[in-house]
Order: C-alpha cells, then structure tokens, then sequence
C-alpha cells in the first residue's frame, strides 16, 4: 500500500515540475485559439482510431488535462462524462479533448479506455507540451473552455461544471 501511494505522490511531483516548466500564466477570457495549431491535425479516440482536428469546428471544445494516477481527476471525471453525455443527447454542438499527463502509453490506455471523447495522441510529447503551455497548465485536473470559434469562455472549467 505505501509503495503505490509513494509512486502517486512520485507522480505527482514529477507532473507538477513538468507543469511548472512549461505552464504560462495562461490565456485570458476571449483569446482566440486555432484548434488545428492548439491541437494538431490528429487526435485519437479511444481503442486509438485516428480523428481529425476538423471534426471540432463549430463546437464548443473542453480541453481536460487530467492522468489516471491523480485522484482529484478520478473524482471528476465522471461528472465531465455525465455532462458530455448529457450534452451529446441534446444535440448539442460540444466535445472534450484529453491532454493526458499519464505516466506512460498503458496508463493512458487504461484511463482514456473510459471516456467518450478524444485524445491528443500520448506518443506526441510534444504537442501535449505545446497545449498545456499556451492554456496555462499548471495543476491537474484542469478544463479549459473554449466556444465555437476556439475563443477562450473560461481557464476554470472545472469549477463551472463542479
């Protein structure tokens, strides 16, 4: 037992740092992000079916920092899967995006297995970086909100839907 809290406390050290070094102060309410730039041209969906970046025009996009081992992710998580459900149903125009800062690519599979939305891909390090640097990563969980046209509704996404 105190080996696997001293790895989620490892774990959150180690996602703290690499926040730190790459987080900004973050975007402010109305700036506008070209999700085809934030995101890249690829996202995955789950059992890693490629996706098109394309595919989220026009709709209010949730990008979720979050990882498997972080336990006030676990706990909102399924608040963030009723409202998507929720939200699908109605028809209304609106997806989340994953930004995973999981610990490796089965940790990934495993957490991202249970959600009903997309991924930036875990192999691409890189633009996982580049996201949580321009939208101010900085602790996890954290939902960023953004409208149709890719413009910033809130840095605190969480908070609204908690």
């Amino acid at each position: 037992m105190w080996l696997a809290q001293l790895r989620v406390l490892q774990g959150a050290i180690n996602t703290r740092i690499l926040m730190s070094e790459q987080s900004t102060a973050g975007p402010a309410a109305g700036e506008v992000f070209d999700l085809k730039d934030l995101l890249g041209d690829k996202l995955v969906r789950v059992g890693g079916a490629a996706a098109e970046t394309a595919e989220l025009q026009g709709k209010v996009v949730a990008i979720y920092f979050s990882a498997q081992w972080c336990a006030p992710c676990k706990a909102f998580t399924p608040k963030l899967i009723e409202l998507h459900g929720a939200l699908a149903a109605a028809g209304k125009p609106f997806e989340v995006v994953l930004v995973s800062l999981d610990r490796g690519q089965d940790a990934f599979d495993a957490y991202f297995g249970t959600m009903p939305w997309l991924a930036v891909p875990f192999a691409d390090a890189d633009q996982r970086a580049k996201v949580g640097q321009a939208l101010g990563a900085d602790s996890i969980p954290k939902l960023v909100l953004l409208d149709q046209e890719g413009s910033v509704i809130t840095v605190n996404g969480r908070e609204v839907i908690a």
